[in-house]
């Protein structure tokens, strides 16, 4: 039920991000600073614009890694209280998450 609408990335380490989605409950943007660039395994983000989420509060990896049986894709996301992580947790982000994840498992198939 989310459609990604924007997607900026300088993707070198100081380059600046910004992503936003249109859904059932508005639009959801966030934005924030490449900290380390890998590719194409992993990509390391100091992000903003989530719900208890402050400038440079959250920090999120994307890491891609073969495994025997596929693909495995890892998003860890380190938050730097517990508030911020009970507020992002108590909205609508683990069931987009769980989504986006799905998508993907289906391109990666096809």
């Amino acid at each position: 039920g989310w459609s990604l609408d924007e997607m900026r990335l300088d993707p070198l380490p100081g380059g600046l991000f910004r992503m936003a989605w249109t859904g059932p409950d508005g639009v959801a943007a966030i934005r924030g600073t490449v900290l380390d660039l890998s590719p194409p395994q992993v990509i390391r983000l100091a992000a903003c614009g989530l719900p208890g989420c402050d400038d440079g509060s959250l920090e999120a990896e994307a890491r891609i890694d073969a495994e025997a049986a596929g693909t495995r894709a890892t998003i860890r996301l380190r938050l730097d209280s517990a508030p911020a992580r009970d507020a992002l947790l108590d909205g609508t982000m683990p069931e987009r998450m769980e989504a986006r994840f799905l998508v993907l498992d289906e391109v990666l198939r096809s």
